[in-house]
């Protein structure tokens, strides 16, 4: 089995004859969205990025329930995702008055942008070789990806891989018989203040000339073929960073 990560990190080949499109549309201006607000530029040890982006999409999830939750708490219910990343970091990672500035900033914007009738984690069945997965969120009916880079490596608050990501939701989504009514799709930087937006059909046809329903149903038959002993293997030398 296959993240949904990793289909949208690998597979060049096939994403380029799927959405011939989208690697012109991400280096073109389009593709960074609207500004809302200023870059975070308070240092930050580079391996606590991560964590922070954590706390703060953790506390922005407990504030969506109640307003008066603790920061301090948010942070200790979010110690077992940043084991995963890793456990010795995890052990000597504090809360400093810097770090709380930077998670409340970003959870404000994440507040301030989306409220209402919200769906945190949404969970897409899997299908051939990809394992069930989550999003962020889905605010209505919009897919709301969560990406909070700090833009250094490619100067850009979004990555081509970016895309294919909230694309994998929306096929997943489209191949489960819409468990979600999701209509649009936004990427969301709270650190670098972007936010780009668009209705699902109008972005596909953009990148592909075609309908969704023919790109969630190529994607599908990929992953179907990929249950295929041997194939997946093709993959991790053809990804895309």
């Amino acid at each position: 089995m296959i993240s949904e990560r990793k289909f949208a990190e690998s597979y060049k080949t096939f994403w380029d004859e799927a959405v011939p499109h989208l690697s012109y549309y991400c280096s073109t201006s389009e593709a960074r969205g609207k500004r809302f607000g200023r870059a975070i530029e308070i240092p930050e040890i580079g391996y606590h990025v991560s964590f922070n982006n954590i706390i703060a999409t953790t506390h922005f999830k407990n504030i969506s329930t109640d307003l008066n939750y603790p920061l301090k708490q948010s942070c200790i219910d979010s110690m077992p995702v940043m084991r995963i990343f890793s456990e010795n970091y995890a052990k000597g990672y504090k809360l400093t008055e810097e770090y709380q500035e930077i998670i409340m900033i970003q959870t404000e914007r994440m507040a301030s942008q989306y409220a209402g009738k919200l769906v945190h984690d949404p969970s897409f069945p899997g299908y051939g070789i990809m394992a069930n997965c989550r999003g962020d969120l889905i605010c209505g009916s919009t897919l709301v990806e969560i990406k909070a880079n700090t833009g250094k490596k490619y100067n850009k608050p979004f990555e081509t891989r970016d895309f294919r990501q909230l694309i994998v939701y929306c096929a997943l989504n489209y191949l489960a018989g819409h468990k979600y009514r999701i209509s649009k799709v936004n990427l969301f930087n709270p650190r670098m203040g972007f936010l780009w937006q668009s209705d699902i059909d109008g972005f596909i046809f953009h990148i592909t000339r075609s309908t969704s329903a023919e790109l969630f149903h190529a994607i599908g038959d990929f992953l179907l073929a990929l249950s295929e002993p041997g194939l997946i293997n093709e993959s991790f030398s053809d990804a895309d960073y």
